[in-house]
This record gives C-alpha cells, structure tokens and sequence, in this order.
C-alpha cells in the first residue's frame, strides 16, 4: 500500500472506547490523570473529525463487559454519553469488533443492493489494550481479514491509552504484522494516543 492515504469522502467510521475499569486506573505516563480522562478529550475530536468525512456520522461504541452502539450519531448527541460512564469489569473487545463488523457487513449488503462498491471502513479502537479474551480477538480479526473483498475495505486501528506493558504491545504488534500465515490482509494498525491526530490515526490504521 501506499504511504499517504487519499480519504474516500463517503468512507464510514465507528470509534470504539474502551470502558472496562483499568481506564479508570491513574497512569504515571499521562500526567497523573486516569486512562480514561485523558482519552476522552482526544476521542471526541475523532468524533469531531469523522463528521467531516463520513456524511451519515460515525457509529460510537462503548465497551467493556457489555457493548453499547449508538449509530450515525455526533458529537453533541454523544457527549453526555462519554462524560457520565459507569466502568466495567471486562475489556470485551472481540465483542465491540464484532459489533462493528456485523454494521460493515449490513451497510455492504445495502451498498451492493444499490449496484456500489462499499467506499470502506475505518474502526478505531481506543482502548488500554488487554482483552479479555485474547484469542477470540484473533480469530475474529482472521476472520474478517479473510471475508473481504480487498485490503482497504475494513481496517482497524488500536490506539493506546497509557502505559503498556512489553508482553502486551509484543500481542498487539502480533495482531498488525503476525497473522500473515492466516490472514489474507494485514487490516490492523497500532497507534500511541499521545500527539496522535485523526488523519495519521486513518492512514497508520489502513497502511500499516
């Protein structure tokens, strides 16, 4: 792929936080504040810019041991949503994936109903980084690399939050650059949220 992206104008976002408890954990590399504190600001001006490129608005969803979907919605519509979280006690995160997928495959179905090509989709994934259930994660980011039609059709981006641990960050670079036996397309980007800005996020999330 190439190294600079071109946005498609109708491509479609979904912008995925993380609400399980350890974002409510004070991280020393964040200033003192909690994971969650510092990620909001920054996930509302993802939200902010995705209403610029995707013309029905990005889908929100918020995950930890539950997922909860608000679709083609905005920022004024999601913010009291963000500002008043009750933390959770799993990072759900195959679970908000899979939401995202099933939106993707619905909105191609309508799309193709129509005689056009899905323009793509972008998920970010705005989490602290340890699922739940690693290995549902896997196989479902192998699954949807393999239902495809080609590489820039679904992309996902985690994007850290905090602090994070060696052993984590090696399972996540696994999930950007290890399933090349498995997947058929390298969909996934891993991104640090400190000085991170919603273009480099889309362009490090589908040319990574």
């Amino acid at each position: 792929m190439s190294n600079q992206i071109e946005l498609n104008p109708n491509m479609q976002y979904i912008l995925c936080a993380d609400i399980s408890a350890s974002m409510n954990a004070t991280d020393p590399g964040l200033g003192g504040l909690t994971r969650y504190s510092y990620m909001v600001e920054k996930f509302k001006q993802f939200v902010k810019d995705s209403e610029d490129f995707d013309p029905d608005g990005p889908t929100i969803i918020l995950f930890g041991e539950s997922v909860k979907v608000f679709s083609n919605t905005n920022i004024d519509a999601i913010e009291d949503k963000l500002s008043s979280i009750q933390f959770e006690g799993f990072t759900n995160t195959h679970l908000a994936l899979e939401s995202a997928w099933k939106i993707h495959e619905a909105e191609k179905l309508g799309f193709v109903n129509e005689g056009k090509k899905h323009p793509g989709t972008v998920v970010f994934m705005f989490t602290d980084g340890e699922p739940t259930n690693r290995g549902a994660l896997e196989r479902l980011i192998v699954q949807i690399s393999n239902s495809i039609d080609c590489e820039d059709e679904f992309n996902i981006g985690f994007i850290l939050v905090g602090t994070v641990p060696l052993e984590l960050r090696e399972y996540l670079d696994k999930l950007d650059d290890g399933l090349k036996g498995k997947a058929k397309y390298d969909i996934v980007g891993v991104s640090e949220i400190q000085g991170l800005t919603f273009l480099k996020a889309v362009n490090n999330a589908v040319n990574e």
